[in-house]
């Protein structure tokens, strides 16, 4: 069997080079890498272990500030690379991970045209997975007008027709029959129409291993680990935010314990209640950190962070502040919930 993923963050990468390790060790396994983060020599040398070729283009978000002309020139660049790379190969398999990307429709047509019979399936990236993020679309997916105005011109523009769709929510394409998910029975309610197929701990456990083996890190015993969502997040209610950050650092500092934080890889910004605490490296990913501590006595904080749900499948003490910040998101409750996040 030939499989071929396409993912964007180091939470992607674990996922991927887990099932190729593990479910799909006796397959090829291809993988395309956009880079919403920059991979040390060391990261890249190791999902290159675990797969028989790579593909790595810039990931989108740093391309924010390119006119339209420009932003259309990179997608017809990655188009191009896209096409070269899997060339005569018909994959069976193909995992995306933002289908809303045009590069990642096109990625669908591509190998849909290769082999007519192929898996299309979405891998989870993170808490998406399972509830809404608050992330509110803007530019051309802002309103049903400008929607139907970019289907039409992606559409036209990058050959997609069939294989463009902008669903709900991410996972949601209409050619996604199936999904990946750490936690299959927690997804949420607009991905209930494909399968659903769980990434065993033993896959999750095995990409862990292949990216982050050997990086020992030593933590204070008792200390809190505070994990930020990206600050845009929160939108009005970072106010809100930064004033439980603070009081949660005081009573941490009023028992002695230590206090770590760390930012989305992305974060331009900074949290005043953090100032004065101790930083972890903001393109290292957390599971790295928490892959090779020298000790389990640590609590993990956070609001919505993927990593808190890394953190509890990894034996973590866990905790979530999302009662306190946003009381009536009972759906990110409930998956808290029901995978044993402590919620506040």
């Amino acid at each position: 069997m030939r499989n071929l993923f396409v993912v964007h963050t180091q939470y992607n990468l674990i996922l991927a080079c887990g099932l190729a390790k593990t479910d799909f060790y006796k397959d090829r396994c291809d993988l395309i890498l956009f880079q919403d983060f920059r991979p040390s020599e060391d990261t890249e040398r190791r999902f290159r272990t675990c797969m028989n070729s790579v593909l790595i283009l810039d990931g989108n978000w740093q391309k924010k500030s390119l006119s339209s002309k420009e932003k259309a020139d990179k997608i017809k660049h990655d188009c191009r690379s896209i096409s070269d790379f899997v060339g005569d190969v018909a994959y069976d398999r193909v995992f995306i991970v933002d289908d809303m990307c045009i590069q990642e429709m096109y990625v669908l047509k591509v190998t849909h045209k290769k082999n007519k019979a192929i898996q299309m399936a979405w891998l989870e990236d993170g808490g998406i997975a399972y509830f809404d993020n608050g992330v509110v679309s803007g530019g051309m997916g802002a309103t049903p007008v400008k929607r139907l105005i970019r289907k039409y011109t992606f559409s036209i523009l990058y050959g997609l027709w069939g294989y463009y769709d902008l669903a709900p929510c991410m996972g949601g394409h209409k050619l996604l029959k199936a999904g990946y998910f750490t936690f299959p029975n927690s997804v949420r309610a607009e991905l209930a129409d494909r399968e659903h197929i769980e990434i065993s701990e033993k896959a999750f456990t095995a990409g862990m291993e292949v990216l982050y083996s050997a990086n020992h890190f030593e933590f204070d015993a008792h200390s809190l680990l505070i994990a930020m969502d990206k600050l845009d997040v929160y939108g009005s209610d970072i106010d809100k935010v930064n004033r439980l950050i603070s009081d949660t650092v005081k009573r941490a500092n009023s028992e002695g314990r230590k206090i770590y934080y760390k930012y989305h890889p992305r974060e331009s910004d900074r949290l005043p209640a953090l100032d004065g605490e101790t930083e972890l490296d903001r393109n290292i990913a957390l599971e790295s950190y928490l892959a090779n501590s020298n000790t389990k006595d640590i609590t993990i904080i956070g609001i919505k962070s993927t990593s808190l749900q890394t953190a509890k499948k990894m034996g973590y003490e866990t905790v979530s502040f999302i009662k306190s910040i946003e009381p009536d998101n009972k759906k990110v409750v409930r998956f808290y919930d029901d995978i044993g996040i402590e919620c506040r």
